[in-house]
């Protein structure tokens, strides 16, 4: 899977799947810093990793067992 803003990018004939996530300009004063294709990557891929966990039946008793401690376990503790 190639996930890129670059279509002239040389990773896709590499993959399988490609991914093209537009991002017309980045905030920076130059236009350069990767700034707003940071934040399209992680919306991208955080929405990706729910697709995956809920079509896997991924369900809160599993969810628990991956966090035992700290401030999400102590919020599971009572579910």
């Amino acid at each position: 899977m190639s996930i890129h803003s670059n279509l002239s990018g040389k990773t896709s004939k590499f993959c399988d799947l490609e991914v093209y996530l537009k991002c017309p300009v980045e905030i920076d004063s130059f236009d350069i810093v990767p700034t707003t294709s940071i934040v399209s990557y992680l919306i991208f891929l955080q929405s990706l990793g729910v697709a995956i966990s809920e079509s896997n039946g991924f369900s809160l008793k599993k969810f628990k067992v991956n966090h035992p401690g700290g401030s999400i376990g102590n919020r599971l503790k009572n579910e």
